[in-house]
């Protein structure tokens, strides 16, 4: 198994770790672990000399760090207002310039529009099109600085609750055909494809087959930690599809389950997914869904290459 397995970190959202990426990291790693994901608010809250050091610590842990985030309404790149696509192209050059400090080649996300949103009226095609169209010609802007900084553009495809642009694999690889770019890639999320595709393991393929995929997240189809609770979802189907189109890449744990937290708004958890186990739950459970993303990719690959 070549894939790096990993954690993101609004995982602990409302809990001790929630801004200390050095505990986190550690958590991670100490379970087995090889990627952490943060959103960019994470690495702003410490000073220069402080993101070196935690820089410095993932390298001691062989740890590939990932930046997810989307925009808010005020950087959304698809908006009509061009002042705030100004500020859009402004927050992403900002953005993309701490990576670089940090040595980290990926920043995923709806880094196309504004996270959550809904359209503004009825979504007829001509008025999605004419959305796409600016965050097309927003991502144009931005794509040469990514290659410039050896950074790929991650855009995810999320549920129709999130938001409209790009729900689908279709949707997403039609968005990266737009751009002639390396840097133009795809997140894909078992989450939100449970609601949004036909078929998981269809559309894994697809998305892999298309050239364009370089990020996986995965939880169980309410949220929660993979390993930890009874599932539905096909899971020997999604690993298949991974081994069987080669994906290598990073796969990394999206799960929320903290109930009355800020995020929690945000993220729609409205109770404790921690089975009342709290922070020591959710601790344990970071080894359980870690070892549960590898089992699943040897036994897929055991499968497969049969």
């Amino acid at each position: 198994m070549d894939n790096r397995i990993g954690l993101h970190v609004n995982y602990f959202r409302g809990t001790p770790y929630e801004y200390d990426m050095f505990a986190a990291a550690r958590c991670i790693s100490s379970a087995g672990g090889s990627v952490i994901e943060m959103m960019p608010a994470h690495l702003f809250h410490y000073t220069h000399d402080d993101r070196l050091r935690l820089r410095d610590l993932l390298a001691q842990l062989d740890m590939e760090l990932i930046v997810g985030a989307g925009r808010t309404p005020e950087t959304n790149a698809s908006s009509p207002d061009p002042a705030v696509r100004e500020a859009s192209f402004d927050a992403s050059v900002r953005i993309m310039s701490l990576l670089a400090e940090l040595g980290c080649h990926k920043w995923d996300g709806l880094i196309h529009a504004a996270w959550p949103e809904s359209p503004d009226g009825v979504l007829t095609p001509e008025k999605k099109e004419e959305i796409l169209a600016r965050s097309a010609a927003e991502m144009r802007r931005i794509l040469p600085i990514a290659e410039e900084l050896d950074i790929d553009l991650c855009f995810e495809l999320v549920n129709r609750f999130e938001h409209y642009l790009l729900n689908t694999v279709d949707e997403g690889v039609s968005f990266c055909r737009r751009f002639d770019s390396p840097r133009a890639k795809l997140l894909i999320d078992v989450f939100h494809m449970n609601i949004e595709e036909d078929g998981l393991p269809a559309a894994i393929s697809a998305a892999a087959d298309s050239g364009f995929l370089r990020h996986v997240h995965i939880c169980e189809a309410n949220r929660s930690m993979p390993g930890t609770v009874p599932t539905h979802l096909d899971w020997n189907g999604i690993f298949d599809a991974l081994v069987r189109a080669g994906y290598k890449d990073s796969i990394v744990l999206e799960p929320f389950v903290v109930g009355g937290a800020e995020f929690s708004n945000v993220s729609a958890i409205w109770r404790d997914q921690t089975h009342g186990g709290g922070f020591d739950w959710m601790l344990k459970a970071v080894e359980t869904g870690i070892s549960f993303a590898k089992s699943g990719l040897a036994a897929a690959e055991a499968r497969v290459n049969k």
